[in-house]
């Protein structure tokens, strides 16, 4: 909550599943009805999923991102 705000902790789900006797932690994100930006050290950043992979955007790409999923 003190990185991207307690309005969305409640989006946020975390469990542990064992799997061949260890155990794994499992995040599971709900989506937002808008976009949600990180508070870190270098300042608001906007983050992106694609795939198994989490990217930043930078100023441009972010407004037009937000703009084709929110717009």
């Amino acid at each position: 909550s003190e990185y991207i705000g307690a309005e969305y902790a409640g989006l946020i789900k975390i469990r542990l599943e064992a799997i061949n006797g260890k155990y794994v932690c499992v995040v599971d994100v709900d989506s937002a009805h808008g976009p949600v930006y990180l508070k870190s050290p270098k300042g608001t950043e906007f983050f992106i999923r694609m795939g198994n992979t989490t990217r930043p955007l930078d100023t441009e790409k972010g407004v037009a991102y937000v703009s084709m999923h929110w717009g």
